[in-house]
C-alpha cells in the first residue's frame, strides 16, 4: 500500500510539474508566432507631381586647355553623316 502511495503521489508531483511547462510553452510559442510576422501595408503605385528643378551655381571648367589641330590642310568637300538608325 505504501508503494501505491509513493507511485501516486510521484505521479501527482510529475504532473504538477510538467503540465504548467507545456502550458507556458504554449504561451510563448502563440506569443511568438504573433510577434514575429511583421506588419506589412502595401499601396499601389501613383505618378507623382513633378518636381521643381534645382539650380545651383557652380562652374564647368576644363582642367587642362589643349589645342587642336587639322592634320591636314584644305576644306571638307561633303560632312558623311555617321548616325545609326533603329
Amino acid at each position: 500500500m505504501l508503494l501505491v502511495g509513493t507511485v501516486i503521489a510521484a505521479a501527482v508531483l510529475a504532473v504538477m510539474g510538467i503540465v504548467p511547462r507545456l502550458m507556458a510553452r504554449t504561451a510563448l510559442q502563440q506569443q511568438t508566432d504573433t510577434l514575429a510576422a511583421p506588419d506589412v501595408l502595401l499601396a499601389k503605385p501613383q505618378l507623382g507631381q513633378p518636381s521643381q528643378e534645382v539650380v545651383l551655381p557652380g562652374n564647368v571648367q576644363a582642367f587642362t586647355d589643349s589645342p587642336i589641330y587639322a592634320r591636314t590642310s584644305g576644306y571638307l568637300k561633303k560632312w558623311y553623316s555617321t548616325s545609326v538608325r533603329m
